[in-house]
C-alpha cells in the first residue's frame, strides 16, 4: 500500500496535486497500480499521517508479496459485501475468478506474515489518537461470544456454551472468542461505541481461561498507555483472580452493553463469522480481522465520512424510523461502500465523468443501500 500523487495544471499555470491510496496488483503477469480511494487535494489532507498509516499497515503485514496484492482487497471487499464474508462471495467484488484455487484467495489469512495482536494494537493506537481525548481515562469493554462452525476438520472447534442462542439448549459447536474493545463517544453520536482492538480464541479446557485471556489483553493495552487510568467494562463472569491482579492503573466496573451492540452489528451487517476456513492459521485470524474491519469502518466514518444530512435522508427513505437521531453502523458502512464504488469507477485524475460512468455509479449506489 502506498500514496499515489497526480497533478493538474490550471489555466493560470498553477499546479494542483491530488493524493490517492493505492497498491500494486499483478494483472496478466504485470504489476499495475490500483487506486483504492481518492483522498482529495494534497494540500488539504495530512500527507505525513497518511504515509505513517500506510507504512504501519505494510510493516504489520510483513510479506510484501501478499500484503501488496491481498490485504487491501480483503479489507475493501469485506466492506463492500456486508453479510457475505465468504471468499467466494467476495470474488466478484475483488476481481477474482469464481473458479480456481481457493488457497490463492485466502492466503492472506493462512500464509501471510502478520500477527493478529500487532494489527490490533496498531488499530488501538489509531483509535487512541483520533477518538480519545488527550489525557482522558481509557474505557475498555470485555466479553466473549460464540462463533458456530460445522465440520470435523475445522481447527479448534468444539462444544461451547452459547448464551445468546434463542433456543433453550445453549450448547453449540464452534469457537469461543474473547474480545477487548475501546469504548468511545464520538461527537456525531449520542451513544457510546465499542471498537474491537484485540481478539483471542479460547483453546478449550486445560488452557488459559477466558478471564486469563482477557487479563493478558488488558495488560498489553495498559502497557501502551503508562500513567493513564484504564476502566474495564465487564460482566460478572469476568470477576476472577486474573483480573484482580491487573496493574494498579486499571479500575473495574460492570456495564458492557456497547460491546453487545458491536457483536450484533459485526454479525448481521458485516457478516463476521461466515468465512468457511479450516486451517489453524486462518481460523485464528479471519474472525479477528472481521472485528478489526468494524473498527476501521467507524474510524473512517468519524474522521471523513460523516455528513449532517444522513439522518434526514434516512427519514425520507424510511419514514417509519421516527425515533432515529444518530447514524447507525449500517449507515456508516453504506457511506464507505459508496465511496469505494466511486473510487473504483472513477480514475485517479479528476475529470468530467461520462454518462455511462454516472449510470454505473448510480446503480452501484442503489445496491449499496441497506
Amino acid at each position: 500500500m502506498f500514496l499515489r500523487f497526480t497533478s493538474r495544471t490550471n489555466a493560470d499555470g498553477s499546479v494542483v496535486r491530488y493524493v490517492a491510496l493505492a497498491h500494486n496488483r499483478r494483472v496478466d503477469g504485470r504489476v499495475k497500480p490500483d487506486v483504492l480511494m481518492n483522498l482529495g487535494r494534497a494540500d488539504q489532507v495530512d500527507v505525513a499521517g497518511l504515509r505513517r498509516l500506510a507504512a504501519s499497515i505494510n510493516r504489520h503485514y510483513g510479506d510484501a508479496r501478499l500484503a501488496g496484492t491481498q490485504s487491501e482487497p480483503w479489507l475493501s471487499g469485506w466492506s463492500r459485501r456486508p453479510g457475505n464474508a465468504r471468499s467466494a462471495g467476495c470474488s466478484p467484488v475483488l476481481g477474482w475468478p469464481r473458479r480456481g484455487r481457493i488457497i490463492g484467495r485466502t492466503g492472506f489469512f493462512s500464509a501471510a506474515r502478520w500477527q493478529v495482536d500487532q494489527l490490533g494494537l496498531a488499530l488501538f493506537d489509531l483509535v487512541l489518537t483520533r477518538l480519545v481525548a488527550d489525557g482522558a481515562d481509557l474505557h475498555l469493554a470485555v466479553d466473549d461470544t460464540a462463533h458456530r462452525r460445522r465440520g470435523k476438520k475445522v481447527h479448534g472447534a468444539g462444544w461451547i456454551h452459547d448464551g445468546s442462542a434463542p433456543a433453550r439448549n445453549k450448547l453449540a459447536f464452534g469457537h469461543r472468542w474473547v474480545v477487548v474493545g475501546v469504548i468511545v463517544r464520538p461527537s456525531l453520536l449520542s451513544r457510546p461505541l465499542c471498537l474491537p482492538v484485540l481478539c483471542r480464541r479460547w483453546r478449550g479446557k486445560g488452557t488459559a481461561s477466558t478471564v486469563e485471556l482477557a487479563a493478558h489483553m488488558i495488560t498489553a493495552i495498559a502497557a501502551r498507555v503508562p500513567g493513564r487510568r484504564v476502566h474495564v467494562v465487564a460482566g460478572a463472569a469476568y470477576h476472577g483472580k486474573s483480573l484482580r491482579d491487573l496493574p494498579t492503573q486499571v479500575a473495574r466496573y460492570a456495564a458492557r452493553w456497547a460491546i453487545e451492540v458491536t457483536f450484533f452489528d459485526t454479525r448481521q451487517t458485516l457478516g463476521v463469522g461466515q468465512a468457511r476456513n479450516r486451517t489453524a492459521q486462518a481460523v485464528n485470524r479471519t474472525w479477528a480481522f472481521g472485528m478489526y474491519v468494524y473498527t476501521i469502518v467507524v474510524l473512517w466514518y468519524a474522521l471523513h465520512g460523516h455528513r449532517s444530512g444522513i439522518v434526514t435522508d434516512r427519514h425520507i427513505h424510511a419514514p417509519w424510523y421516527l425515533s432515529k437521531t444518530d447514524p447507525s453502523f449500517a449507515d456508516m458502512l453504506t457511506a464507505l461502500r459508496r465511496t469505494l464504488i466511486a473510487a473504483r469507477f472513477m480514475g485517479s485524475r479528476p475529470a468530467q465523468p461520462t454518462n455511462a460512468e454516472i449510470r454505473q455509479v448510480q446503480r452501484a449506489w442503489a445496491l449499496a443501500a441497506p
